[in-house]
C-alpha cells in the first residue's frame, strides 16, 4: 500500500549555531588573496553599458531626465533635531531620501546613456553630499545634532558610502579629466567616515545577528576594496569585516529563517550576499561560501514565504505583507549559489517591472551595487523562464514557522502560515501562535504589521502600541490576559505536519502569557484539507482558575457582517468566506479599528477586529472554528 508522503518537524528550542571559515583569514593570509587593485564593474564609456536593452536603458535615463534640474536640497539642522524633540523620523528622511534618489539616479542615467549631459549634475549632487556633516539619519545618531568629529557607521551613512564609493569607481576616469580634486575628496570622505571609524571602534552592530550587520558591512567592504590602496591596510579592514560577517553567519538560524520577515530579507539575508558576492571577486574565488548549506537556505528563503500576486508575502511582526523586491538580487543569489528557483523569480519580478516600465534593479534593499550587477545580467534575466516559486508545504523549525497551501503550484485556494516562536524576536511584536490566511493569493486574515516609525515605537513603550500588542493579533485573550514580552515568553510542543490531503500545525502557546493568566496550557491545531478548500482551527486549553472570559482574536481587512448564529461572511475581492462556529461555545463581537497610521491606511483601508469570546468557564475546554470559501450560487 502506498503511504503519504508526511513531512513532521519537531522543534528542539536549543539550536546549535553553525560556525563558519570567515574569521579565520588572518591580515597576512589576506594581504596575500587579495587582488591588488578591485574594480568590480565596467567602467563609464564601456560598450557593454550599451548593449542593454533599450526598453530598459531608457526608463533609467528618463528618469535621470527628471532629476536633472532638481536643487539639491540642504538637510537643515532644525529637521535632524526634530527627531529627538519630538520623535518624528518622516521630515527628515523624505528630504534625505529624495537626495539620495537623486544622486543613485543622475549617476545611472548617465552611465546608460553616455553622453555626459548629467555629469555636472551628479559632481554637484557628490559634493553636496560630502558636505553633509554626517551621512546618516537622526533616528540612529546619539546625539541632537551630529559632530564633525563623530563619524558614527550606521546603516544609511554606510549605504551613502557603498555608493559613492561605486560611483565614484565607474566614473574615476571622467572625474579625474574633470578634476583629480574629485576623486581625492571622495576617497578622502570614505576613508574617514568609514574606514577610520571601523578600525578604532566596535560599533554595536558588529556582534548582532540582525539586518545592521550585513547592509553595514556589505558598504563597508566596498569602501575597503576600492577606496583603500594600501594592501595592508585593506587587509586591515577586511579582516575585522570579516569578522562581524561571521559573527553574523554563525549566531544566524540553521533554517535559513529570517525573523525579521521577508521585508528585511534584502537588508540581511541578500545583504550577506553582496558581501560574499564582492569577496569572492576580490579574492578570485578563495573565499567562498557557495557550498554551504545554511548559506542555499538563507537565499531560498524568500521564495519559500512568497505567497502570490501583487508582490504578497508572509508577514510578521514588523515585515509588510507587500514586499517591492529588488529581482536582479534574489536572481544573482540563486545564480551564485546555483539555485535554479531563485533565478526564476528573480526573472519573474524582473520581467514584471520591465512591464510596468520600472527600473529593474529597484526594490526593497536597491542600492549601487545592485543597480550595476542587476544591469549586467539583464539580458540573461529576461532570457531566463520565469517562476513562481510555490511550494505546498515549508517548515522552518528554528523560526517555528509553517506554510502550507491548497494548491501545491500556485496560490488558488486557501493558504496559511503561523509562527510560534517567542516574544523578545528582531522587530518584534507579542504574536506567539499568530497565524495569517491567504485566499487566492491576497490576505483574509491578516497581521496588521508596523505601525509608522517614530522614537517612541523603538523604545521602553513599544508595547502600549496597538498594532504591537498581542490582543490585535490572531492570538488569544487568556483569563483576560495577553501576551508579554521577552524571550522566555516562548512557544512549545511545536510540532508541523504535511501528507498530500493535509497542512497541520500545532503549538501550546501557554508560555507566551504571563503567570497571572493562570493557563497550564493552550494548544492550538490548524488543519487545512487541501482537496476541500476549508480551513479548522482547534483551542483545547486547561486553566488553574477561572478570572475572566477569555477570546480568541481575527484580524481582517475583509469586509464582515453577521449572517446567523455561528456564521461571520467575510468579503475579499468580489469573493465570500465563511467563519463557521459554534454558537453555544463561542459569542462574536466585530468592531473596525480606529487610528490615524497612515501606513496601515495605506495597506489596508479598513481594518476590523473579530473577537470570538469563550461562553464556557469551564477549566477544561476545547472549542473549535473553520474558514472555507461560499460558493456563489450559494451567498
Amino acid at each position: 500500500m502506498k503511504r503519504n508522503i508526511l513531512i513532521c518537524f519537531l522543534f528542539l528550542f536549543a539550536t546549535a549555531l553553525q560556525s563558519s571559515s570567515l574569521k579565520e583569514y588572518s591580515i597576512e593570509k589576506l594581504e596575500k588573496i587579495l587582488v591588488k587593485e578591485f574594480h568590480p564593474y565596467p567602467t563609464y564609456g564601456d560598450d557593454i553599458w550599451f548593449k542593454i536593452p533599450d526598453s530598459i536603458r531608457l526608463v533609467y535615463i528618463n528618469q535621470a531626465e527628471m532629476r536633472i534640474h532638481d536643487n539639491w536640497e540642504s538637510l537643515p539642522a532644525s529637521l535632524f533635531m526634530e527627531y529627538k524633540q519630538t520623535g518624528d523620523r518622516n521630515r527628515y528622511q523624505n528630504v534625505y531620501f529624495k537626495k539620495r534618489s537623486q544622486l543613485t539616479t543622475l549617476a545611472m542615467g548617465e552611465l546608460l546613456e553616455g553622453k555626459g549631459r548629467f555629469i555636472l549634475p551628479l559632481i554637484n549632487g557628490i559634493l553636496s553630499t560630502c558636505e553633509e556633516t554626517w551621512w546618516g539619519l537622526p533616528a540612529h545618531y546619539g546625539t541632537c545634532l551630529p559632530q564633525p568629529e563623530d563619524q558614527t557607521v550606521a546603516l544609511f551613512a554606510a549605504q551613502t558610502a557603498g555608493d559613492l564609493a561605486l560611483i565614484q569607481d565607474v566614473f574615476r576616469h571622467v572625474f579625474d579629466s574633470i578634476s583629480p580634486l574629485l576623486n581625492q575628496r571622495i576617497t578622502h570622505e570614505l576613508k574617514r567616515r568609514i574606514l577610520e571609524p571601523c578600525r578604532t571602534r566596535t560599533f554595536k552592530w558588529m556582534t548582532e545577528d540582525n539586518n545592521w550587520n550585513p547592509w553595514i558591512t556589505s558598504h563597508w567592504i566596498t569602501v575597503a576594496l576600492i577606496a583603500e590602496k594600501d594592501i595592508s591596510k585593506r587587509a586591515e579592514d577586511i579582516s575585522l569585516a570579516l569578522k562581524a560577517m561571521d559573527y553574523y553567519y554563525s549566531h544566524y538560524r540553521n533554517d535559513g529563517g529570517c525573523d525579521e520577515g521577508p521585508g528585511y530579507w534584502a537588508s540581511s539575508c541578500g545583504c550577506f550576499f553582496n558581501c560574499n558576492y564582492l569577496l569572492y571577486k576580490a579574492t578570485d574565488g578563495k573565499i567562498d561560501l557557495r557550498n554551504e548549506e545554511k548559506f542555499h537556505r538563507m537565499g531560498e528563503f524568500i521564495c519559500k514565504v512568497y505567497m502570490g500576486r501583487n508582490n504578497r508575502f508572509v508577514n510578521f511582526a514588523d515585515a509588510s505583507p507587500r514586499t517591492n523586491l529588488n529581482p536582479g538580487m534574489v536572481y544573482e543569489y540563486g545564480k551564485f549559489i546555483g539555485n535554479n528557483t531563485m533565478m526564476g523569480f528573480g526573472a519573474l519580478k524582473a520581467k514584471e517591472s520591465i512591464a510596468k516600465k520600472e527600473m529593474i534593479s529597484n526594490g526593497k534593499g536597491a542600492s549601487i551595487n545592485g543597480f550595476l550587477y542587476t544591469l549586467l545580467s539583464t539580458n540573461e534575466i529576461i532570457e531566463h523562464p520565469a517562476i513562481e516559486p510555490f511550494t505546498r508545504d515549508c517548515f522552518f523549525p528554528d523560526l517555528q514557522v509553517f506554510i502550507t497551501r491548497s494548491s501545491p503550484q500556485s496560490d488558488k485556494g486557501l493558504s496559511y502560515a503561523i509562527k510560534g516562536g517567542h516574544n523578545d524576536e528582531s522587530h518584534n511584536h507579542n504574536d506567539v501562535g499568530n497565524y495569517i490566511v491567504y485566499a487566492d493569493g491576497e490576505p483574509l486574515i491578516i497581521d496588521v504589521g508596523a505601525l509608522a516609525y517614530n522614537a517612541k515605537y523603538f523604545s521602553k513603550d513599544r508595547y502600549t502600541f496597538w498594532a504591537v500588542s498581542s490582543d490585535y493579533h490572531n492570538t488569544p485573550i487568556i483569563n483576560g490576559f495577553i501576551q508579554k514580552e521577552g524571550i522566555k515568553y516562548a512557544a512549545t510542543s511545536v510540532s508541523a505536519q504535511g501528507t498530500k490531503n493535509k497542512g497541520t500545525f500545532t503549538l501550546d502557546l501557554a508560555g507566551a502569557y504571563p503567570v497571572e493568566a493562570a493557563v497550564i496550557s493552550w494548544t492550538r491545531k490548524l488543519s487545512l484539507y487541501r482537496q476541500r478548500n476549508i480551513l479548522y482551527f482547534s483551542e483545547s486549553y486547561i486553566l488553574k482558575e477561572y478570572k475572566a472570559p477569555s477570546s480568541i482574536i481575527l484580524m481582517t481587512a475583509a469586509l464582515v457582517e453577521k449572517k446567523e448564529d455561528g456564521i461571520l461572511s467575510l468579503r475579499l475581492n468580489n469573493k465570500n468566506y465563511s467563519l463557521k462556529f459554534n454558537p453555544n461555545q463561542l459569542s462574536a463581537m466585530i468592531e473596525e479599528v480606529e487610528h490615524n497610521d497612515a501606513s496601515i491606511k495605506n495597506m489596508w483601508g479598513k481594518v476590523y477586529r473579530i473577537k470570538l469570546q469563550i461562553n464556557s468557564q469551564e477549566l477544561h475546554n476545547r472549542v473549535t472554528y473553520s474558514l472555507s470559501e461560499i460558493p456563489n450560487n450559494k451567498i
